[in-house]
């Protein structure tokens, strides 16, 4: 089998992916601190790039998929966001090119499109992941690599560990209290965890056909939804009582009201309807009053 290294395999989509990469690949997954995740073996990173070229000089690695970022609205974590989405990825893509690896599959935000528009960060976060695209296409150029970058939108599903929408309502649920938001007319395109894993497989066996390129692709449910319609959806399927007070919170300064979706990636179409997913998600939790 091929040897895949997979970046930011602790999180929640990463631990998803190489569930579903470990039936078909050898895989390694780059680390911050010691972890045990099903399917892989893991690798400490220590913030050098001898201990990303370690991985490489051990075992041929075919294939990186690079999931691994900071995610804030925070734009005083200067050297927190630099270190995670471009020095690392930077180290990451010389030492792919030290020992002849040239197929990345990036991961991107639709951060990066604010007013509909090719480029608009709406904070440093998105920024750098602007920039590090740009620093993958030195490497197409230079190298001959094979990259796709796929922009994520809201990915959800079942025992999501990140503190989002589902599992502020869940909290809110279990501890009977109301849940102050925004009035939540801004629209999403929430993508159920299943359908984001197949979409980087996808991508995966795409860049590997292609001849040397960088292109970029959404996974981005079909059909959009407002904020309030999917919480209020959510709710009604609830075994608990949810109070969610509107308007009691500020709309974060340049809030996207209306995401840019561009291209979705050919080959894949989403399989996991909101209804369904959202099933899944609630009865993933345990419920006790």
């Amino acid at each position: 089998m091929n040897n895949i290294l997979v970046t930011g395999g602790s999180g929640f989509l990463g631990r998803h992916l190489i569930k579903a990469l470990a039936k078909t690949h050898n895989v390694h997954a780059l680390v911050r601190k010691p972890y045990d995740i099903d399917g892989a073996q893991c690798h400490i990173y220590d913030g050098s790039m001898d201990s990303i070229d370690t991985i490489f000089s051990k075992q041929a690695i075919d294939f990186v998929i690079h999931l691994a970022a900071i995610t804030s609205n925070d734009d005083n974590q200067v050297d927190a966001l630099l270190a995670a989405n471009i020095t690392l990825g930077t180290q990451l893509l010389q030492s792919m090119s030290n020992h002849d690896c040239k197929v990345l599959i990036n991961t991107g935000t639709f951060w990066q499109h604010n007013k509909h528009q090719n480029y608009h960060p709406i904070c440093l976060y998105a920024a750098t992941k602007e920039a590090f695209e740009r620093i993958l296409d030195y490497y197409v150029l230079a190298h001959g690599f094979k990259a796709i970058t796929l922009v994520l939108t809201d990915v959800y599903g079942p025992n999501d560990p990140r503190k989002k929408i589902f599992s502020l309502l869940n909290a809110a649920a279990q501890d009977n209290q109301a849940l102050d938001v925004t009035a939540c007319e801004q629209s999403i395109y929430p993508l159920h965890v299943e359908d984001a894993v197949a979409g980087y497989l996808q991508g995966l066996h795409q860049a590997c056909k292609n001849d040397p390129s960088h292109q970029r692709f959404f996974l981005a449910a079909d059909k959009s939804h407002t904020l309030k319609e999917v919480i209020e959806a959510y709710c009604e399927l609830h075994p608990l009582s949810i109070t969610v007070n509107y308007g009691k919170r500020p709309y974060r300064e340049r809030e996207i009201m209306h995401p840019y979706i561009g291209q979705r990636l050919p080959g894949w179409q989403t399989k996991i309807e909101l209804h369904e997913g959202l099933q899944q998600t609630i009865q993933a939790k345990e419920y006790e009053r």
